[in-house]
């Protein structure tokens, strides 16, 4: 999911109810034209003044306009500028109609008031359309539709003038307040869940209450993070064509972020097959814990993929730098750091000590510390000196069932 997508979305939703305007607008039209024509044959009476033959030949200009609409829907995908030419020729049927037909009354305050309401009645149809800038643009419509109707039909100065302008610009603007307001929600909605691919649905909250602007400041934060790879990732790749690899690349990155994310982890990026993931943005206390759980849970989910796999995972826990790295036109939220590093080397250690999960010596201080109650046990394994590090460190392996 992009931003990109987000808009699509939102176009398509516009799209989707312009169709079910159309229907409305045909519905209403064939209604209404329906008792027309009863009037006109006497049948029944509709109206004060009867029907003649012009009000008849109007609700067929508009039974044809609305068909045409329908058609054009139908057959086109979205056209962005679609919207208004419909709200400007509603608007000038509307006004065909007042001049032209006889049965609408269009006298003092009585005309007035439907004036307000055809106004209204055009203005509030374009609010399912999502759009703000067709609400914008549908404003400037009904406030030139009623003052032109006005000045053309009714000569005469009424006391309910200024309180109708009133009522029909709180209501213009109220409109627009409304639509604004769905569309912004639309793209918060779509922009959370975009960063709910990468982030916890917890911490995503959290930056939805006002914290959205530490991220991509750079800050030191103890965390614990998690390394995992593949074992003989490539070996698998030879035996499998590309497509069948991507799409069993994707189930386990899929599988196994869920993992990550039910333990309130967060995605830090994906290296080929391997995962980069850290624990502590939002509950810190639990970071080791959530990290040895999520850990687990991979290691358990990977019975639901398609082809037999193995996986190591290293943990370790420590000062990370947290912040967006890369270039103006290019970066991600990442973590760097010696932790980073360190963690990097104990999970490229689980190939040699034949082990699934390894953990830090810092990581079991931890878990000793706040006396979690724990589902699995942990075994020493050996103090080594990895990699780039000249002070030995004790790495312990994670042992479930």
């Amino acid at each position: 999911m992009s931003l990109a997508y987000i808009e699509k979305t939102i176009q398509d939703r516009e799209w989707k109810n312009e169709k079910i305007l159309s229907w409305i607008r045909f519905s209403t039209t064939s209604l209404f034209s329906f008792f027309d024509c009863l009037a006109y044959f006497n049948i029944l009476a509709f109206t004060a003044v009867t029907p003649n033959g012009i009000t008849i030949l109007l609700d067929l200009l508009l039974l044809t306009y609305a068909l045409i609409v329908l058609s054009i829907l139908k057959k086109k995908s979205y056209l962005p500028n679609f919207k208004y030419l419909i709200i400007f020729v509603d608007y000038l049927i509307l006004v065909l109609i007042f001049h032209f037909d006889a049965t609408v009354p269009l006298k003092g305050s009585s005309g007035l008031f439907v004036l307000v309401l055809a106004s209204i009645y055009i203005y509030l149809l374009n609010l399912l359309r999502y759009s703000p800038k067709g609400t914008k643009f549908a404003i400037i419509a009904a406030i030139l539709f009623f003052e032109g109707s006005r000045y053309l039909f009714i000569s005469e100065n009424t006391e309910e003038l200024v309180p109708m302008r009133i009522a029909l610009l709180i209501i213009l603007f109220l409109g627009y307040a409304i639509t604004k307001g769905q569309n912004e929600m639309m793209q918060e909605i779509g922009t959370k869940k975009i960063m709910e691919r990468y982030l916890s649905s917890e911490l995503v909250g959290s930056l939805d209450k006002g914290k959205i602007e530490e991220i991509g400041l750079g800050k030191s934060q103890n965390l614990a993070v998690l390394f995992s790879d593949i074992r003989g990732f490539t070996s698998l790749t030879e035996k499998l064509p590309p497509n069948e690899t991507v799409q069993f690349l994707n189930e386990y990155l899929s599988i196994m972020t869920d993992q990550i994310l039910s333990e309130s982890g967060m995605i830090d990026k994906f290296i080929g097959d391997a995962i980069f993931a850290t624990f502590g943005l939002q509950n810190f206390s639990n970071r080791s814990l959530n990290a040895i759980q999520a850990a687990i849970k991979m290691q358990k989910s990977l019975s639901k993929l398609s082809y037999p796999i193995e996986i190591g995972i290293g943990i370790h826990n420590g000062d990370v730098i947290l912040g967006n790295i890369g270039s103006e036109k290019r970066f991600d939220y990442t973590a760097i750091g010696d932790t980073v590093n360190l963690t990097s080397r104990i999970e490229s250690l689980t190939k040699i000590y034949k082990c699934k999960i390894l953990v830090s010596q810092f990581i079991i201080a931890e878990l000793i510390e706040n006396n979690f109650q724990l589902n699995f046990i942990y075994r020493e394994i050996d103090r080594v000196r990895v990699k780039g590090k000249l002070e030995p460190i004790t790495i312990y392996e994670i042992i479930f069932e």
